[in-house]
């Protein structure tokens, strides 16, 4: 049995539900023996999930800043693991082309030579070519210098990378058809590239017995699962369009751990807007599985108003579940709309056009349980057995060469 190893430093229990973990378990599913590494040790982390061992490497002196070679010197234990077990480990799976899994890469071939390196991208392209671009101009000021400086090293290390690893992924067509046409900073990848969209979780639904209900069955409701209040997730904007629907006989769910100082801001909100007291409800961060589907299953809508994402977990649930997505413009939201066919996007900061198409929807139910129907559909084409079955085929081809 060939064995697949993911290597994710920053694990989290909450990641096991997305690619961190899916792409081991579905791995596993296959007939690979799967197993994590983790590196900096979270306390709640269990020992396997699904059958997926999680294996725990414990820092070098961890109290050291995390700064070049500082850095480096913490990461010893996972270099020694990583070569001490290379010959063992036929594919390692890593996150993101970084110095970080440079590193990884460079002990694992060490130890062996013939074994596979698969990077998952988590990938935009139009943000990754603005990097470069930015490496490419001048700096005007002693700090631009030296960021110059570091962000050549990190790129000098991705490069070799680059032509160390045997499979790249990215997540949207987007990034892909960009990748094709203008590879990796210039480095052709095209032999290495594949195209694999994150994916819904079809079989912790089967094994748990969770029935996707009918659009009749729903209820009227607007969900969104997130960390509100996050720069990044733009909550605040979120509640500004919800202050300006006539939400009538809707309701708002809003699912996710928040921040401290945004529970200030939504104190604020409710003495500005007492009447949606009773129309917004914060369950806060559901970790039971079964419970955060139970929210997309209720509900009709899904929103997101954040400021960027890579290709959110969120969507695909939502997706699935027949939510129709209203997203600000975002990395993958043209894919988990079919480009505004299906779900709606918004440009970034559209008040007025966020607004318009929310109350649009809340009184046409023609119009969404329509939208429902195909979204269901184009669900079919975001699974995670599907994009893992086809990292698998690509692999049986390396080891077939």
């Amino acid at each position: 049995m060939k064995k697949f190893v993911h290597i994710y430093e920053e694990l989290e229990t909450m990641y096991l539900g997305k690619p961190q973990g899916m792409y081991p378990t579905y791995m596993k599913y296959l007939g690979w023996d799967s197993e994590i590494i983790a590196y900096n040790l979270k306390k709640d982390l269990p020992d396997d999930v699904r059958g997926v061992k999680i294996k725990k490497i414990k820092q070098f002196l961890p109290f050291l800043p995390n700064e070049n070679a500082l850095k480096f010197m913490k990461r010893i234990p996972l270099y020694w693991y990583i070569y001490k077990n290379a010959k063992n480990i036929d594919v390692m799976m890593l996150y993101h082309l970084t110095k970080c899994s440079y590193w990884n890469s460079f002990f694992y071939k060490l130890g062996n030579k013939n074994g596979k390196i698969f990077i998952k991208g988590d990938f935009d392209f139009p943000e990754f070519q603005e990097e470069v671009e930015q490496l490419k101009k001048k700096p005007k000021t002693l700090k631009g210098f030296f960021r110059k400086r570091k962000w050549k090293k990190e790129f000098k290390k991705r490069f070799k990378l680059v032509k160390m690893m045997d499979i790249f992924s990215v997540e949207t067509l987007a990034s892909y058809e960009g990748i094709k046409k203008y590879g990796y900073g210039g480095v052709d990848v095209r032999d290495k590239l594949l195209h694999l969209p994150n994916g819904f979780d079809l079989k912790f639904v089967q094994e748990n017995n969770i029935v996707r209900k009918t659009f009749e069955e729903k209820e009227n409701i607007i969900f969104t699962a997130s960390r509100l209040g996050t720069k990044e997730k733009n909550t605040e904007f979120f509640l500004e369009v919800i202050s300006k629907v006539n939400l009538k006989n809707w309701k708002v769910v809003m699912a996710g751990p928040i921040e401290e100082n945004f529970k200030i801001y939504i104190d604020e909100f409710f003495k500005k807007y007492p009447h949606l007291k009773e129309k917004i409800i914060f369950p806060g961060f559901v970790r039971d599985k079964k419970k955060l589907y139970s929210y997309y299953n209720e509900a009709k809508i899904f929103m997101m108003t954040s400021r960027g994402e890579g290709f959110a977990n969120v969507f695909l649930e939502a997706l699935y579940f027949g939510n129709v997505i209203i997203t600000t413009k975002v990395s993958s939201c043209e894919d988990v709309t079919d480009n505004g066919n299906i779900g709606v996007i918004i440009e970034q900061g559209d008040l007025k056009g966020y607004v318009k198409i929310v109350e649009e929807l809340l009184t046409n139910s023609n119009l969404l349980k329509e939208k429902y129907e195909k979204t269901i559909k184009l669900a079919e084409d975001y699974l995670w057995e599907n994009s893992v079955k086809k990292l698998d085929k690509k692999l049986g081809e390396n080891f077939n060469e």
